[in-house]
């Protein structure tokens, strides 16, 4: 504990820690674990690990658990909009890009085309590339709808014109485009009610429904607070199984009638 205390103040209050330089980059790291870790992320093909799910290697094998958390875990719902974003790496970057500070004084880097306010110019460029494509239209091959973004583009060419429909509810058959909406159409099955109002406290099973009722209540509204769905998820899992496995007894009885 004292030693600890002791590097703290030399780092911190001091200055007088000696930082060790990496000899490939010149990074310099507080110590010798931080900077071995560098040499392996930035300087080596060393992978510890990979992932189970996707397969993408990874150099620790800590960061399995934050890259099952970010990537895998999903989906969430932004507490600042009520906007249902993929992943919490996706919520993040949402926050960074749409929520900073949540003040017009850390949003003063404005874009040209739609006056939509950020925290920094980086931001504003990603925007501009992502959402307007620099300004010049993009046109759907299928439809010849313009959009001022590829993103926005993809987007509807993936939801509106995309013929598969590759993610098949275990319960009732209906299929989807995206596994997201799949996972959210799984609590119609169940009795539970996710998405609760934050002004009475009535509860529903679609976010939608919630926004339709919150918006019947009279005067300013607060923003919508955090809805983290990945362990309500988890929870109805081994209720989806049993849905479905009667589901399975009752279409292979239906088979042998016929």
């Amino acid at each position: 504990m004292k030693n600890a205390l002791k590097k703290h103040m030399q780092i911190i209050h001091e200055g007088s820690y000696k930082l060790i330089p990496c000899q490939v980059c010149g990074y310099k790291a507080k110590d010798k674990s931080r900077l071995k870790d560098h040499y392996v992320r930035r300087h080596t093909s060393i992978y510890a690990t990979s992932c189970y799910i996707c397969g993408m290697q990874l150099k620790f094998k800590r960061d399995l658990t934050t890259h099952i958390n970010q990537i895998h875990c999903g989906p969430v719902v932004c507490e600042k909009c009520g906007d249902v974003l993929p992943n919490y790496r996706s919520l993040c970057n949402h926050k960074k890009t749409h929520h900073v500070g949540n003040s017009r004084r850390n949003r003063n880097f404005k874009c040209g085309i739609c006056s939509k306010g950020f925290a920094s110019q980086k931001s504003v460029d990603a925007h501009r590339l992502k959402q307007h494509n620099n300004g010049e239209s993009c046109y759907c091959d299928h439809c010849s709808k313009s959009f001022t973004g590829k993103y926005s583009l993809t987007h509807h060419i993936h939801n509106v014109h995309r013929e598969d429909r590759p993610y098949l509810c275990p319960v009732c058959s209906k299929t989807f485009k995206m596994h997201s909406l799949l996972q959210l159409h799984l609590f119609t099955h169940t009795n539970v009610k996710p998405y609760r109002c934050d002004i009475c406290g009535s509860t529903y099973t679609q976010r939608g429904s919630m926004m339709l009722h919150r918006r019947k209540h009279p005067g300013e509204l607060p923003l919508v607070p955090p809805i983290k769905l990945d362990f309500l998820l988890k929870s109805i899992q081994p209720k989806i199984k049993e849905l479905a496995k009667i589901q399975g007894s009752m279409n292979d009885s239906s088979s042998i009638g016929h």
